[in-house]
């Protein structure tokens, strides 16, 4: 905790952990919080009002029109593959790292004998390498180059699953997930 100054009067907290902090619960006042906070116990009272203000309004012609595929599309999985900084940046990967090949495999092997057979939706910063591999065959593949990124985590959302990597982005994708009956991985 530190105070940002007379300026702006808020307390800044660092999340320290990925996990709930049980005291940020408690506070009050004007305050700037730096983390990832990614427990859904810090909001899950306010569920309802987070997913509709998350709620697209409107998309562009392409986002739309996957949308329609995704939505017409029985036992869809989205799976999202976060590339880009984590496989460039040293301090990054370190820190990070990326999902393997066998943590992808084994989940769409875990959707498959819970659901049958799923169509893939793969989300990614890295569509080309994705594209080349072979568990990925029959995917379609959805570029963040082709929509915005807000239109990418509404059809995330949209899939009846989910399959996220270690990335808060695919975290929200799946959270926004309406579905019952959803599987996250």
């Amino acid at each position: 905790r530190k105070n940002l100054g007379f300026y702006n009067r808020k307390t800044y907290i660092k999340e320290k952990q990925f996990n709930l902090n049980k005291n940020i619960l408690n506070l009050s006042g004007n305050l700037y919080l730096d983390g990832y906070w990614q427990s859904e116990k810090y909001f899950k009272d306010f569920e309802n009002i987070i997913k509709k203000d998350f709620t697209l309004k409107s998309t562009g012609s392409e986002a739309q029109k996957l949308s329609n595929v995704i939505k017409n599309t029985k036992n869809s999985l989205s799976l999202h593959i976060r590339r880009g900084d984590y496989v460039k940046d040293p301090k990054t990967n370190h820190y990070h790292g990326v999902c393997s090949m066998e943590y992808y495999e084994n989940a769409i092997r875990y959707v498959k004998n819970q659901v049958g057979d799923v169509d893939l939706f793969i989300f990614s910063d890295g569509i080309g390498w994705a594209k080349e591999q072979e568990l990925f065959s029959s995917a379609k593949f959805i570029s963040s180059a082709e929509i915005k990124d807000y239109e990418e985590m509404f059809l995330m959302s949209l899939c009846e699953h989910n399959n996220i990597a270690n990335s808060s982005f695919s975290w929200w994708g799946a959270w926004l997930n309406n579905n019952p009956n959803k599987i996250i991985i």
